[in-house]
């Protein structure tokens, strides 16, 4: 069984459907509103519930105090790794606050089990070489946390052992050739799949 966790920003019909069944469900706070909105009852709800408007939590709630040292997103993240060893998706968190979305993308660096998606966007972390599976209709980002030699192989814009850094645009929008991409990396790097046609408007 993988691992569902929801945050409170919109999410559409598409790509709730897939969280339907054989998904154990976090609600990260209020994300517990976004999921009853849908018909579906998250397993267990994390967080100082200060933004829930729903009137009755019916499910299992671990409970914060408001004054934290981390955010409720952080803590259903961290409850997650430590409970399971499944994947983890992260959903409904991104289209609104700029700072609680970079804040989320900062959490992937906790585990390669960790993904953040949306309608139009997969974003992973990866320490080291990895794959991309291609992807129709799509582009590919690389963003290096820090500066480290990079080969790219199977994409229209490949590279041949260069020294790349977070701060560089040349790695965006890149697009598959092969069925998989290859990178090489000594470091660590945060990975954007988007879709070339978005369904709605980006975040």
């Amino acid at each position: 069984m993988k691992i569902l966790i929801c945050g409170p920003m919109d999410i559409s019909d598409e790509l709730i459907e897939k969280y339907r069944s054989n998904y154990y469900i976090i609600a990260a706070d209020s994300g517990y509103d976004r999921l009853i909105e849908f018909g579906i009852k998250p397993d267990l709800i994390i967080g100082d519930l200060d933004s829930v408007k729903s009137k009755e939590i019916l499910c299992e709630k671990i409970e914060y105090d408001s004054e934290k040292d981390f955010s409720d997103l952080e803590a259903a993240v961290d409850y997650s790794l430590s409970n399971f060893s499944a994947e983890i998706d992260i959903i409904g968190v991104s289209g609104g606050r700029i700072d609680h979305f970079l804040s989320a993308i900062f959490l992937l660096r906790k585990s390669e089990r960790i993904r953040i998606l949306d309608e139009n966007n997969i974003c992973f972390y990866r320490k080291g070489d990895f794959v991309i599976e291609r992807q129709e209709d799509c582009y590919f980002s690389v963003f290096p946390i820090i500066e480290s030699k990079i080969s790219i192989k199977g994409a229209k814009y490949n590279l041949d052992s260069e020294y790349m850094n977070l701060f560089s645009s040349r790695m965006t929008s890149n697009e598959f050739v092969d069925d998989d991409v290859i990178v090489e990396s000594e470091g660590e790097s945060i990975i954007v799949v988007t879709k070339k046609f978005p369904l709605k408007k980006g975040i």
